[in-house]
């Protein structure tokens, strides 16, 4: 049910026919009247749970004037007017971003910076990132499980630089696009990881 709900807010309501409001929530109602959820025999009961429950936080649900609305956090490929989230300025970023991909990809990350959708089939508006404030376990959480290396980001100097980037409502830190001049190389997933334990047990 999940994964037909993140479809539905992040990449298939208009076609299904299901409104998007300016920050991106849908009615309950109008989603499981949708068909993927429909099909699946999707209640709202278990809409609520499945938003609460959902270890990465994707999702959020909120009551207005008695009915329920659901909008993913993060990961579209629509367009939405107002995403939810904040800005951040240079003095409350994370120093370092990190982006999880595939070793395949670098040379073309290398070369051209990091693009929307380029690692994940065109199905993402925005390149995603994770600061380096958060946890070990966080991070493997949130990485993609087909990802092999971690590309570092120069965040701060980016934001410094007149890059705009959005901390989502469950902390992926997203922005249009990464210029080369910004990476700062990468490690392999075990080496990024070893790299932060040792530095937490060193703390």
């Amino acid at each position: 049910m999940s994964r037909a709900l993140s479809a539905i807010l992040r990449h298939t309501a208009p076609r299904l026919g299901v409104h998007l409001d300016p920050e991106g929530y849908a009615e309950t109602g109008a989603l499981l009247r949708a068909g993927p959820l429909r099909n699946l025999g999707a209640t709202a009961d278990g809409l609520r749970r499945l938003v609460a429950e959902d270890n990465k936080q994707r999702f959020d649900l909120v009551q207005w004037h008695g009915t329920s609305y659901i909008a993913a956090v993060q990961g579209h490929s629509i367009p939405i007017e107002r995403p939810l989230g904040r800005l951040l300025t240079a003095a409350d970023s994370p120093r370092m971003g990190f982006h999880a991909t595939t070793r395949r990809a670098w040379d073309s990350i290398r070369s051209l910076g990091l693009l929307p959708g380029r690692d994940t089939g065109g199905t993402r508006a925005e390149v995603h990132l994770l600061g380096d404030d958060q946890s070990p376990e966080a991070q493997r959480r949130a990485f993609r499980s087909t990802a092999d290396i971690v590309v570092r980001i120069q965040l701060q100097r980016l934001i410094q630089d007149g890059g705009r980037v959005r901390c989502s409502p469950n902390q992926v830190l997203l922005t249009s696009a990464i210029a080369p001049a910004y990476l700062d190389g990468f490690s392999t997933m075990a080496v990024h990881f070893r790299s932060l334990d040792s530095s937490r047990q060193g703390r």
